[in-house]
């Protein structure tokens, strides 16, 4: 903050001087006119530094996300890596129980933090991977996520779909989750499979 403020107060220097009249070069006729435009010029420059002074103050009051004991903070939303292998209804319940869901996917970039921490902790999840909360029990080849029962193939959506698995349910793959072999894209399973879960918080 104290860099900011020098920084301010460089502005408000250099801003004056450039307004001030240059001695020498003027008659004494103008010189009530002139002061008046540098009395002015002075003015528009206490706005100026007013304002930013109030951004600034804004900025910083502006309150961090505290996520609950066990959960990681990304863009706002925060996140539990489940250790413990369960099928995905008992995941989404265990979520539940937290307020929360299996996570919705929303970004490219929440795509990269989930799979950034899933390599970095790999040791503490040998499984297969991690139940997301897409399903899509009643509308087969159709996806949803369970936190607002919205579809996620339609125009516009990020879609982190392996190459070789394409979205597209088989018999009884109902189930969708991020598959450790091959890189924690996504990958449509048996929901009766046991295998990680990540829980998401959105509205604290």
């Amino acid at each position: 903050m104290k860099s900011f403020e020098n920084l301010l107060f460089v502005v408000f220097v250099v801003g004056s001087i450039s307004a001030m009249p240059q001695i020498g070069t003027r008659n004494d006729a103008n010189t009530d006119s002139e002061l008046q435009q540098l009395k002015g010029r002075i003015e528009n420059l206490y706005s100026v530094v007013s304002q930013l002074e109030m951004k600034v103050l804004s900025v910083g009051t502006t309150q961090p996300v505290t996520c609950p004991k066990g959960y990681t903070e990304f863009q706002g939303s925060c996140y539990m890596f489940v250790n413990t292998l369960m099928n995905w209804a008992d995941a989404q319940r265990n979520c539940q129980a937290s307020n929360g869901n299996l996570v919705s996917i929303q970004s490219a970039a929440e795509q990269d933090f989930l799979t950034s921490y899933a390599l970095a902790n790999s040791a503490q999840f040998p499984g297969n991977g991690f139940w997301t909360g897409g399903f899509d029990q009643g509308a087969k080849g159709l996806f949803k996520w369970v936190a607002n029962n919205k579809l996620y193939q339609t125009d516009g959506d990020f879609l982190g779909w392996d190459y070789f698995d394409g979205g597209h349910a088989q018999g009884g793959q109902d189930c969708m989750a991020l598959w450790k072999s091959r890189g924690y894209l996504w990958h449509d399973y048996e929901c009766h499979g046991k295998v990680h879960s990540i829980c998401e918080i959105n509205e604290l």
